[in-house]
C-alpha cells in the first residue's frame, strides 16, 4: 500500500503520555489519495470510544495507562468528517461532534488495546455504581467514500468499525445497527444493566471476588439454559 493512503499524525512530536490537565496527546489523521477508508484496514483499526467518555466515566488517564505500559509508540489518531456515521452521541450540551468522529490506532496495536479497555473497571463507592465496558462491532458507510462522490447511494461502500460500549450496574449503552447503514446509521441506545454486571457491582461493594460471583452467575444461567 503506498503510505500516502493512510492516516498519519500531523506535525505528530514526541511528548509526556498526559498534560497537566490529564489529556492524552490525539493526532488529526489525513487519508491522502485513499478513495475509502475500507482500504486501510490491514494497517489500521477504525473505533468510537464516544460512550466511554460521555457516560462511562472514562478518562485519558486510561489511555495514557495503556501507552505507558504496554505501547510506548502508540498514537491514537483522529477525524472529524463532514457526515455523521453515528446518532445518539450528543454531549452533556446536546453537541452532535462525536456523531462525526472516528479514531484510529495502528492495527499490531488493537488487539492489545481492546484487552486493556475489557479489563478497566470504574466504581463510585460512595453511589455503589460501576461501570465496565465492552466492544462491538458495527458496520457503518465508508466517509472517505461518500465525501468524495459526495451522494450517498446504494454503491457508497461500507466500512467495518468497533465502538466500544458501556457495561454499568446500572444501566447498559450500546449501539443499535440500524435497519439500513444508508439510512439509520448506528444508534446509541440505552438498556437496563445485564443481569450478571449487576452481580459483580454487588460482589465488588460487598468486598468479594465480582469476577468469581459473575462466573459464578454464568455458570448457574448455563446450567439453567438461560445463557
Amino acid at each position: 500500500m503506498d503510505r500516502q493512503d493512510t492516516p498519519h499524525p500531523e506535525n505528530a512530536v514526541r511528548a509526556t503520555i498526559a498534560d497537566p490537565f490529564g489529556r492524552v496527546a490525539k493526532y488529526r489523521f489525513t487519508t491522502g489519495n485513499a478513495e475509502s477508508l475500507a482500504s486501510m484496514e490491514s494497517d489500521y483499526a477504525f473505533f468510537t470510544p464516544a460512550a466511554l467518555y460521555l457516560h462511562g466515566r472514562f478518562t485519558d488517564m486510561y489511555l495514557a495507562d495503556f501507552i505507558q505500559d504496554f505501547a510506548s509508540d502508540c498514537k491514537f489518531l483522529w477525524h472529524k468528517f463532514r457526515y455523521p456515521l453515528f446518532r445518539g452521541l450528543e454531549d452533556a450540551d446536546k453537541a452532535p461532534d462525536w456523531n462525526f468522529v472516528l479514531f484510529a490506532v495502528e492495527r499490531g496495536y488493537w488487539e492489545a488495546f481492546c484487552a486493556f479497555i475489557n479489563t478497566i473497571t470504574v466504581s463510585d463507592s460512595n453511589r455503589k455504581q460501576l461501570w465496565r465496558y465492552g466492544t462491538q462491532d458495527l458496520i457503518v458507510t465508508d466517509p472517505v467514500a461518500l465525501e468524495q462522490s459526495m451522494l450517498l447511494s446504494a454503491t457508497t461502500p461500507p466500512l467495518k468499525v468497533t465502538a466500544f460500549g458501556v457495561d454499568a450496574g446500572h444501566f447498559r449503552a450500546a449501539f443499535d445497527p440500524g435497519l439500513n447503514v444508508l439510512t439509520d446509521p448506528p444508534r446509541l441506545r440505552f438498556y437496563p444493566p445485564a443481569d450478571d454486571i449487576k452481580v459483580f457491582a454487588e460482589a465488588h461493594f460487598a468486598g468479594k471476588n465480582p469476577l468469581h460471583a459473575q462466573e459464578r452467575f454464568r455458570r448457574i444461567m448455563k446450567e439453567k439454559g438461560k445463557a
